[in-house]
């Protein structure tokens, strides 16, 4: 919330100088700020995602080699619960259950993806009927090492596309600025034109949806792994 009173006030402040209009200069403010409170929501979701995506990788490739190891559910669910992060940690203090598995299958809510419900049906498989864990988990490890390789390029990627759209907009923000104080007579003549004016707005809507854009595309790009289950 205190990014987004800052950026309204430099938007309030940079559209005032510019066109000497509180209206309109108030309307931007007003927009941006209550646009930076969405946006503030939807990079904690971003994050959230991230952060659960590398617990859940973790805690599954963790629990294998414990449990190929050691044979037994309690030992790889205590092996596991030492190493998760203090997040997860939250979640596991939370579960009473006796049964590992039932704790396990209560993570469910927390794990909301589809590859912790196919460590669980391994899991129940492998509790029914024995085997080498590790090697019943070989190709289910493996996709979450593909899933972690491609979350790890978008999050670069996006990452990149937010600072090369910020030096853009920054560089043509800062030319109206250097034309307004430092062409002050040019400038003074050219905002008495009513073409001039409605060019400005029309710049400032343009950056702000292009932003928009931006960042809408930035926090969608993780859904074509398919990787987490629809929430109703």
């Amino acid at each position: 919330m205190i990014i987004g009173l800052i950026v309204s006030c430099i938007v309030f402040t940079l559209i005032y100088f510019t066109l000497n209009n509180y209206i309109v200069a108030g309307v931007f403010a007003v927009f941006t700020f209550l646009y930076s409170l969405y946006v503030n929501i939807k990079f904690k979701k971003y994050f959230t995602f991230i952060q659960k995506t590398k617990e859940c990788n973790n805690f599954i490739n963790t629990f294998s080699i414990s449990l190929s190891i050691s044979n037994s559910l309690d030992k790889a669910y205590q092996d596991t619960s030492l190493q998760a992060s203090k997040q997860l940690k939250k979640e596991l203090n939370k579960l009473v259950s006796i049964d590992c598995y039932e704790n396990l299958k209560s993570l469910e809510t927390y794990f909301t993806f589809p590859n912790y419900q196919v460590f669980l049906n391994i899991l129940r498989l492998y509790i029914n009927n024995g085997g080498n864990f590790l090697k019943m988990t070989e190709l289910l490890r493996e996709e979450l090492r593909r899933n972690a390789e491609i979350v790890s390029t978008l999050q670069a990627i996006n990452t990149r596309k937010i600072y090369e759209c910020s030096i853009l907009w920054g560089f043509s923000t800062a030319i109206i600025v250097f034309c307004r104080f430092g062409l002050t007579n040019v400038f003074i003549m050219m905002a008495q034109s009513n073409v001039f004016i409605y060019g400005i707005i029309f710049f400032f809507i343009f950056e702000l949806f292009s932003i928009h854009l931006l960042l809408r595309n930035c926090f969608s790009s993780l859904e074509i792994i398919n990787y987490e289950k629809t929430k109703k």
